[in-house]
């Protein structure tokens, strides 16, 4: 779904997911379509359960965002951690707490004993894991982007491998993802708490890392 505030960008994103067509296709549109659209509407049954579902989002995030900051106000004053800096506060969805913790030892024995991994370790979700993207595995024999038509006498085709940026690797070594709505192994954030869990899961979560990590912070 697309929201938006734009006329322009809403008619060209409408046409793009109703092969062409504009909104609610009023009238004869033979000659005015914009560009070739795609087949991407929804039923609707999915309209109706998604309408169901949009009226339970703003109680789902000043939930959601209700525990981030309670969770976050009881560990912030644990001795040199800092936390994944947010460049949209309000626009947040706060489903995780990033901890960025002084070292990758450190954040390693934290993990372990939360029973989770550093962000290192975090599956697909770490470019280091994304084998499609680093074997550059394309749809089609043309390989774009990468060895497409229009790029291959521009630039020297780019190389990609395991370690490549090495800042990202060594912040995602000592970074902790804290779940806060949803556990995603894939993110290891199996520690935390769940939707369904009030302040008071939250204060009993965030006091068992603060136990856990004051053995390793100094």
């Amino acid at each position: 779904m697309v929201i938006t505030n734009d006329r322009n960008l809403y008619e060209r994103a409408f046409a793009f997911h109703d092969q062409g067509h504009s909104p609610g296709r009023t009238g004869v549109e033979i000659g005015r379509r914009p560009f070739i659209g795609l087949d991407f509407r929804m039923t609707e049954l999915q309209a109706a359960v998604l309408l169901g579902q949009l009226k339970k989002l703003p109680q789902i995030l000043s939930h959601l965002r209700a525990n981030k900051t309670r969770f976050k106000q009881i560990i912030a004053e644990l001795p040199g951690i800092e936390f994944r800096e947010i460049t949209d506060p309000e626009g947040e969805i706060c489903t995780l707490l990033t901890v960025i913790l002084p070292t990758a030892e450190i954040a390693e024995k934290i993990a372990a004993e939360l029973g989770g991994k550093p962000m290192s370790a975090a599956g697909w979700h770490v470019y280091n894991n994304m084998e499609n993207i680093l074997e550059q595995r394309t749809v089609t024999p043309e390989q774009c982007p990468f060895t497409c038509p229009y790029y291959t006498n521009k630039a020297p085709r780019i190389q990609y491998r395991k370690g490549m940026l090495p800042n990202t690797d060594a912040l995602l070594a000592r970074s902790i993802n804290i779940s806060i709505g949803v556990p995603d192994p894939g993110l290891r954030s199996s520690f935390g708490v769940t939707i369904n869990d009030g302040l008071d899961v939250v204060e009993q979560r965030a006091s068992q890392f603060c136990e856990v990590a004051r053995k390793y912070l100094k």
